[in-house]
């Protein structure tokens, strides 16, 4: 088996009207490795589809499967694969998710 150290890691990156207001580092959970995982062997798991948003204030784990408290859902707009990086884009509209929002995934 070859190991060359490689690792994912997320960015989320918070934008409104089409304007980057926010980057922050995103955990990739243990869950999120295990898709990937699965997703290079072939395509049995079922293509990423929503993101979602929520307000929950405990810290992100690996062993994290879910948002702390999810305040919304949305189906993505678009996937984009670029050299190394996919590019999730979603957008929530007014109402949609509303609170103090401090975790998406």
């Amino acid at each position: 088996m070859l190991k060359d150290g490689s690792k994912l890691t997320g960015k989320l990156s918070i934008a409104i009207n089409n304007k980057i207001v926010r980057e922050v580092p995103n955990l990739v959970v243990t869950d999120g490795k295990e898709y990937v995982a699965s997703r290079m062997k072939d395509t049995t798991a079922d293509a990423m589809s929503h993101m979602a948003i929520g307000t929950g204030s405990t810290a992100a784990a690996a062993s994290n499967a879910a948002l702390g408290t999810e305040a919304g859902r949305v189906s993505l707009a678009s996937t984009t694969v670029t050299a190394n990086e996919v590019a999730y884009v979603a957008t929530f509209a007014a109402g949609t998710g509303t609170g103090a929002i401090t975790e998406a995934g």
